[in-house]
C-alpha cells in the first residue's frame, strides 16, 4: 500500500502486478501474465516497494529490479539483469526496500 492507500498485488506465478485504488477499484496491471524477459514483463516477481512515486519490482528469475511510475504504471528503468556477484548483478532477488528519506534501494539477493 502506498501513501495514497492504493493497493499493490504481486502475482509470483502469474507474472503480473495489479494495482487497485484506495476505493478498491482496479487501476492497471503491469506485466502480461506470461513469464518473459521483455521490458515491463516479469519472470517470477518476488517483492515490491512503492516509494516517492515509483514502484520497484524484484523480477527474480530475470535477475533485475524494474522501476515503474506509480501513477501510470509506465516503465522507467531497470537495475541488473545479469547473473553473478559483481556490481548490478544478482542471483535470486528475494526482497527489496527503499528508504523514503534517502532514496537508497536495499536488495536481498
Amino acid at each position: 500500500m502506498d501513501d495514497d492507500r492504493n493497493i499493490y498485488v504481486i502475482e509470483n506465478g502469474g507474472n503480473r502486478l495489479s494495482v487497485f485504488t484506495s476505493s478498491r477499484e482496479f487501476a492497471y496491471n503491469i506485466g502480461t501474465g506470461d513469464s518473459s524477459s521483455l521490458t515491463g514483463c516479469f519472470d517470477y516477481p518476488m517483492d515490491i516497494d512503492v516509494s516517492n512515486g515509483k514502484i520497484y519490482v524484484a523480477d527474480s528469475n530475470n535477475t533485475r529490479i524494474q522501476v515503474f511510475n506509480s501513477a501510470s504504471g509506465a516503465y522507467e528503468y531497470s537495475i541488473g539483469g545479469n547473473w553473478g556477484n559483481g556490481p548490478y548483478s544478482f542471483d535470486w532477488i528475494s526482497g527489496l526496500g527503499v528508504d523514503d528519506n534517502t532514496g537508497k534501494l536495499y536488495v536481498s539477493d
